[in-house]
């Protein structure tokens, strides 16, 4: 019977290091998609009250 493992067959290379370049491209993306992030979470917590002309004030008028 065969054996699975061929003895001709190198064994698992090391995989090629990532350039220098594509590292940085990766955390300029990552670094900027938290900026992003950041700021979204920043708009939606820092947002003005809706003053009485909003959707909704109609209701809250007829409802008191």
């Amino acid at each position: 019977m065969d054996s699975p493992v061929s003895p001709n067959k190198p064994a698992l290379t090391q995989p090629q290091p990532r350039p220098q370049r594509s590292r940085l491209v990766g955390s300029i993306v990552a670094i900027l998609a938290m900026i992003a992030l950041g700021a979204l979470a920043w708009y939606l917590t820092h947002r003005t009250p809706e003053g009485a002309g909003g959707p909704g004030a109609a209701d809250v008028a007829e409802a008191g």
